[in-house]
């Protein structure tokens, strides 16, 4: 038996009857959501007591099932949502999101034996699970059986762009969770947090922040410095007028109009 899932509501065959499809419906729901199962031969028993046999959880139909793709820099994986992922192979695999946020391969697929470890598929997991978690850094350690979950930048620019995410603002919604992030230009780096993104535009643009803590006090008043492809000029007291919502970490200063101060790379090329 297989089911044929649409967007965020489940859809199911036709021909079925209807009070069946919604036990069937339910069933399903159930056991991908909760996560937590106890196995005695072919019976199956959630925490709530809910016990059903092996065969009667329905194979999914990947095939009817949408990709995830952003709208208005939101992408929102919903909670106990199925979608698929399509590998760079062209191989699809289900994908399920739990109501208390995170996406992971539905445990119903692992169950029935139709599930295969996939890198790849691991790999696109974990990465939006640790944005849902609000983490912009991937220098993740391996493990043995996940080697170097590492992501390198072309690797990040690479899962924004397929999901249909452009520069500047982003949302990520999973469940309960929503985190947000800055899409940047940089060559050092192209994702950060929203709070990392606003607390550098204060140091940028504060007269309340000290001057010998400003992070241009390496550089002298009058310097031009270019920040998203556009030149603004230092003022006396260190700081710049700049739109917020630029890519403020794009930017490129004048070597030649450093003062006699050691430059912490840090300070500019985040």
């Amino acid at each position: 038996m297989e089911i044929n899932f649409t967007r965020v509501n489940s859809t199911f065959l036709r021909h079925m009857p209807r009070n069946t499809i919604r036990n069937i419906g339910s069933l399903l729901d159930k056991l991908n959501s909760t996560g937590n199962y106890t196995q005695i031969g072919n019976l199956i028993t959630l925490n709530d007591g809910t016990s059903f046999h092996t065969s009667e959880i329905p194979k999914i139909n990947i095939k009817s099932l949408d990709t995830i793709t952003a709208q208005n820099n939101i992408i929102d994986f919903g909670s106990s949502r199925y979608f698929k992922y399509i590998t760079s192979e062209g191989k699809e695999f289900a994908i399920f999101s739990m109501p208390r946020g995170g996406i992971c391969r539905p445990v119903s697929e692992s169950i029935i034996g139709v599930s295969k470890f996939d890198k790849e598929t691991e790999r696109y997991l974990a990465f939006w699970n640790n944005l849902k978690a609000g983490h912009a850094s991937f220098r993740l350690p391996g493990n043995q059986d996940l080697p170097d979950f590492g992501y390198s930048n072309d690797d990040i620019r690479n899962y924004l762009n397929k999901s249909g995410i452009t520069k500047g603002f982003f949302t990520v919604k999973m469940g309960n969770n929503t985190s947000e992030f800055f899409y940047s230009d940089s060559e050092q780096n192209p994702l950060f947090r929203r709070e990392d993104y606003d607390l550098r535009y204060y140091t940028m643009t504060s007269p309340d922040f000290s001057y010998e803590k400003s992070v241009f006090s390496c550089l002298e008043p009058g310097t031009k410095i270019t920040i998203d492809g556009k030149e603004y000029t230092l003022k006396d007291d260190l700081t710049l007028d700049i739109p917020y919502g630029i890519d403020i970490f794009n930017i490129q200063i004048p070597k030649h109009n450093h003062v006699n101060k050691t430059l912490n790379p840090i300070d500019y090329k985040i």
